[in-house]
């Protein structure tokens, strides 16, 4: 199904309307329309990727995407059949993407034959890509094939799996905030600083030499200088700095350096090292728990990951538990991802026939620590933000005041 953006002219009134409608083809929105009474038409298909755009859709939130998914569970529980309950749950959604998107997945089913899982994932790559990974849909089109027990329980996982990431992100975020602004704000004041007050300040050296200055206000002279005429330049380096990034990052050899060196970072790498074990350990839990076996469950844990070097000692470890290798065994090869701890609580795990509960308790174990760490760093963070800035004011006041008290006689 995709949108079609048409022009054309109702039969009864002969008004011209541009609008937009959903069909399978051209020729299929041709032919709706026409069954519309409508005449001069005109239809050209918009591109995937500015849908929202056109429509001036909403964004939507995990929690959006959570609300909906613990609704349709509910009404399936109560033997509701999928189309109606999409149709049931539309009738109060506030948001109107996921509103549009419901729309499309009753089309699918009740128009086209698809089931649940293929409406729910077209829909997803259409409005949502961001906020559904890809193993939840796996979750989902696995449990569908159990029957509808195999879906509700496929949907409770999904949703397990995505208030637990919601949750991390939140705490990460909560924890981040208050640096962030401190940051944001110091180097704001700096710029301001250096470019609008301190110009104003110094016209008061014009008639000296800079001979007759002491070095620092002459640096300060220099540096503020700059930063009056040239501060968009600085702007235009971080643009430039940020794209030819991105542009690098495709690539899969540059890709895979940065993702090694982001884990190398003192202190920070060792976070995010523990968040991408946390997240394997969660999904790999979840997705056994709904009934997957381990390759799959393999499959949809490698997809939550965006650091390719997970993503590529993942795609080993799948190798090697294909090949009959036990999964603490293969992991235990990729100690530069995985801690030692890691293998043995799985090793022991799949000795009790009980890797779903461990996973889980490595996962929980993890997420404290990444708790523990994050509020560290931002407790460290705050003083040494408020010193870097108090260092900067002293250093410009010094720079301002000697050369003031030297003409004063002051000094």
């Amino acid at each position: 199904m995709a949108l079609f953006e048409y022009k054309g002219i109702k039969k009864d009134s002969g008004k011209k309307t541009v609008d937009f409608i959903w069909a399978k083809n051209s020729e299929d929105a041709r032919q709706k329309l026409t069954y519309q009474l409508m005449i001069d038409i005109t239809v050209k298909e918009v591109p995937e990727k500015r849908i929202k755009r056109k429509l001036g859709l909403q964004a939507v939130k995990r929690r959006d995407m959570i609300s909906f998914l613990k609704k349709f569970s509910d009404l399936l529980k109560r033997g509701i059949m999928p189309d109606t309950a999409l149709d049931i749950i539309n009738t109060s959604v506030e948001n109107k993407t996921i509103e549009l998107a419901i729309y499309q997945m009753v089309i699918e089913i009740k128009g086209n034959g698809e089931n649940f899982p293929t409406a729910f994932k077209a829909a997803t790559e259409m409005f949502f890509p961001e906020i559904v990974p890809e193993n939840c849909l796996t979750i989902i089109e696995a449990g569908n094939k159990a029957g509808p027990e195999g879906l509700l329980k496929a949907l409770k996982a999904s949703v397990t799996l995505l208030e637990k990431s919601d949750m991390l992100n939140r705490k990460i975020m909560a924890a981040l905030t208050y640096p962030i602004f401190l940051i944001i704000t110091s180097v704001s004041i700096v710029i301001y600083l250096f470019s609008f007050t301190i110009p104003r300040i110094i016209e008061i050296f014009g008639d000296l030499t800079s001979k007759e200055l002491p070095i620092l206000t002459r640096a300060l002279l220099v540096f503020s200088g700059f930063m009056e005429k040239y501060w968009f330049i600085l702007i235009i380096i971080f643009a430039v700095i940020c794209i030819i990034y991105q542009i690098l990052s495709r690539h899969i050899k540059f890709g895979l350096k940065i993702d090694r060196l982001k884990i190398s970072i003192p202190y920070l790498g060792t976070i995010i090292r523990k968040r991408a074990i946390a997240n394997f350990s969660s999904t790999l839990s979840i997705l056994l728990s709904g009934g997957l076996d381990i390759m799959h469950s393999l499959e949809g844990a490698a997809k939550v990951h965006e650091n390719r070097l997970f993503k590529e000692s993942i795609q080993d470890i799948i190798l090697n538990v294909r090949q009959g290798e036990t999964l603490a065994g293969s992991i235990s090869k990729h100690r530069d991802i995985f801690y030692p701890d890691v293998a043995s609580l799985i090793h022991v795990g799949e000795k009790i026939a009980e890797l779903p509960s461990m996973l889980e308790h490595i996962s929980v174990t993890y997420e404290e620590e990444i708790d523990y760490r994050i509020s560290y760093l931002t407790t460290l963070l705050e003083p040494v933000i408020i010193l870097v800035m108090g260092l900067i004011v002293g250093i410009t006041i010094i720079a301002i005041l000697t050369p003031l008290f030297e003409l004063s006689g002051i000094g």
